[in-house]
């Protein structure tokens, strides 16, 4: 790379991506999906019903399904769509707060000395 290039550098600091911030998050969210994972398991054990938004698109979902594929963690109702939530919202916030390390560029030296 040349001194021209635009750099993942933010101010002449070193790019780290797990830093304190990223490990925190990745944390909090691998806890959250953990409880909904556990309460999912827990439901489906004790044969509770985990009602959805629209049980008639879910009934009619079932019976037009033409193979016998099942999803690694098999969660009741709105459970799976919770989860992709959590780790999307997660992942935009990790995303959002590295937005500039990643694909922000450096200040052009002209426009530095006009402050």
């Amino acid at each position: 790379m040349d001194a021209e290039s635009p750099t993942p550098a933010v101010n002449g600091r070193n790019f780290q991506f797990f830093d304190g911030f990223t490990r925190t998050m990745l944390a909090t969210m691998l806890v959250i999906l953990l409880a909904i994972f556990i309460s999912g398991n827990y439901m489906s054990a004790h044969k509770m019903a985990g009602g959805g938004t629209d049980d008639k698109v879910n009934n009619m979902a079932a019976t037009t399904a033409h193979s016998g594929h099942h999803p690694f963690v098999q969660l009741p109702g709105d459970a799976e769509l919770g989860a992709f939530s959590v780790a999307n919202f997660f992942a935009g916030l990790i995303v959002g707060y590295h937005w500039l390390r990643l694909f922000g560029t450096k200040t052009p030296p002209a426009a530095e000395k006009k402050t």
